[in-house]
């Protein structure tokens, strides 16, 4: 029966010591801040504890001995994977000869971790207390390991951890974020270590491109021995960015500043890359964007630009970037024939050593010009200024090209016409055509006047039909020696319809054209003057009075061969404006 108790009194002093933790199986869980106590000697020789990490810190046991109890070197802390053990620190003196044993791991990271206490020699009791000290700043949001998981980073400062190994073994060396940049500008990006732990240089911002990245800037130390590290991309475009913070050595926490600075001028309207999508330019001043580079890997090289010019003038435009933004030679003006571009003028610095460029056309007629700014470097954006200025003399009525669309000249008045202007499908208007009708046989004289650098040609004649061809009347010749003013005379031109050539030499503008004949347009009486009583004529005969001794050529003042209230009409335009017609 003594046997029996003994028996039992051993088999439940061996249930206690495998309660109380004589296994890392049954292992006694300590708390942060808590005390456990306990007794070693032959019968047992070591105990074991349990403490639960729930965020990334710094684990310190101190283990103190009394009597004449002896800790083993072997006394340690460990993590725990696929059911093994892995030490990750051991109990060591604290001092020189001191009996107090201490364990930190300062790189801690979530799990469960073993403590085991291995008695060395002697017999006697022990204390162990446990400190867990958490990382001073917040950690990132788990898991962003890979760039596919990587985090949403907004504008301002963020905090996170690296260098911290699970109880599993899993040491966290990297960081991926992600940023969408909502348009052109630039990224910075500054980060600062805690305590000791440094990042590697291959830190980046990367962009994504056919499922692939690639690196668009490295961090690099701020200052020379700084810790801080930043990182910059001044010509970044729309896309999603992705950055990794990528760890050297150590760990700690770190904050990560993000700022984005967007481009300080408008941008352009997008997609512009080609003149098919070229953008409507009005007179005055936009705004735009090159050298930007999307995430997908896309540089913005060119803008095109359409405009559209209502009438023979003179197009000028003036580009001036920003920042270190450049201009290629290859900026330019274009018309469009047969279906392709020419090009019609290019931008040129504005002055030596300008960064301004300019583009002018003195000779634009009418249609769509199409126009290409094009990046040379650089990034940032520009000020585009349009000008449209009229060729300040009215237009000849068009087409007329060729005699049979000939504008109807008026004697005893001057008119206005333009030449030497390329419209935007090439085509440059060399010819104006004129007819006269001469009512009764007497002097002629026609005297064209040309502005700015525009020349006639002596080809200039005054012809009369001849069957289905023009016989020439005579040449026009320069009014004076030097002159660019040409004149055309007769003493004595018989009655009949005559056709003027007005033919350019060079340059482009306006001119002015009189022509005065026997008798003036719109003289119905006779009496060598425009004047109230000439109407009178006119009416008089379209509601059916006598009548009146004229000839249909100076009454006629519309040239449609015919009398009616147009010519009224004219007649009156002619009185209230007696120096020029409108054509």
């Amino acid at each position: 029966m003594k046997k029996l108790l003994l028996l039992t009194a051993m088999l439940a002093t061996s249930v206690w010591l495998l309660a109380q933790g004589n296994t890392w199986q049954t292992a006694t869980l300590i708390s942060s801040g808590a005390t456990k106590t306990g007794t070693l000697d032959n019968n047992n020789t070591e105990d074991w504890y349990k403490i639960n990490v729930t965020t990334e810190g710094s684990v310190k046991l101190v283990v103190t001995p009394s009597g004449n109890l002896t800790l083993s070197g072997s006394s340690a802390i460990s993590g725990i994977n696929n059911n093994s053990l892995n030490t990750r620190a051991y109990f060591t003196a604290q001092s020189s000869g001191s009996s107090t044993l201490a364990c930190e791991v300062v790189d801690a990271g979530k799990g469960t971790y073993y403590i085991r206490l291995l008695r060395s020699g002697g017999n006697g009791g022990y204390t162990l207390k446990y400190t867990f000290t958490q990382c001073p700043l917040s950690n990132d949001p788990e898991e962003n390991d890979v760039y596919e998981h990587a985090s949403l980073l907004e504008t301002g400062v963020v905090q996170g951890r690296l260098g911290y190994k699970t109880s599993e073994g899993v040491v966290d060396n990297y960081d991926w974020y992600k940023i969408v940049v909502p348009e052109e500008g630039q990224v910075e990006l500054s980060m600062t270590p805690t305590a000791n732990l440094t990042f590697s240089g291959n830190s980046s911002i990367s962009g994504l491109s056919n499922n692939s990245l690639y690196t668009r800037a490295y961090f690099f130390p701020d200052t020379t021995g700084s810790t801080t590290y930043t990182c910059k991309v001044i010509d970044v475009g729309k896309g999603t960015y992705y950055v990794r913070i990528l760890r050297s050595g150590g760990n700690g926490g770190y904050t990560l500043r993000y700022t984005f600075r967007s481009c300080s001028l408008s941008a352009d309207p997008e997609p512009n890359d080609d003149y098919q999508h070229a953008s409507l330019l009005q007179p005055g001043v936009v705004q735009g964007r090159l050298g930007y580079r999307t995430s997908e890997g896309v540089t913005d090289t060119d803008d095109w630009y359409k405009i559209v010019v209502p009438e023979e003038g003179q197009v000028e435009l003036t580009v001036i970037p920003n920042g270190n933004l450049t201009f290629s030679g290859s900026s330019n003006i274009n018309g469009f024939a047969n279906n392709g571009l020419y090009n019609r003028a290019y931008f040129t610095p504005k002055s030596s050593g300008s960064t301004t460029y300019t583009c002018k056309v003195t000779d634009a007629g009418t249609g769509t010009y199409y126009i290409r700014i094009c990046r040379s470097g650089g990034s940032d954006g520009y000020t585009l200024t349009y000008t449209f200025t009229p060729c300040p003399l009215r237009n000849d009525l068009e087409p007329n090209d060729e005699y049979e669309h000939a504008s109807w000249l008026k004697s005893g008045r001057t008119q206005q016409g333009r030449l030497g202007y390329r419209t935007s499908d090439g085509v440059t208007d060399i010819y104006d055509w004129y007819k006269i009708t001469v009512t009764k046989a007497g002097p002629v004289e026609i005297i064209i006047t040309p502005t700015d650098n525009l020349t006639f040609t002596t080809s200039s004649n005054v012809n009369v039909v001849n069957g289905n061809s023009l016989s020439n009347v005579g040449y026009f010749s320069p009014k004076a020696s030097g002159s660019t003013t040409l004149i055309f005379q007769k003493n004595e031109l018989a009655a009949g319809t005559y056709y003027v050539r007005v033919y350019r030499y060079g340059g482009n503008s306006g001119y002015r054209v009189r022509y005065n004949g026997p008798t003036i347009t719109g003289d119905v009486d006779g009496d060598g003057r425009l004047s109230i009583g000439d109407v009178t004529d006119i009416i008089g005969y379209l509601l059916g009075g006598n009548n009146p001794s004229f000839a249909i050529g100076d009454s006629d003042l519309d040239g449609d061969g015919r009398i009616n209230i147009g010519d009224v009409t004219d007649l009156i335009e002619l009185l209230l404006s007696p120096d020029e017609v409108i054509n």
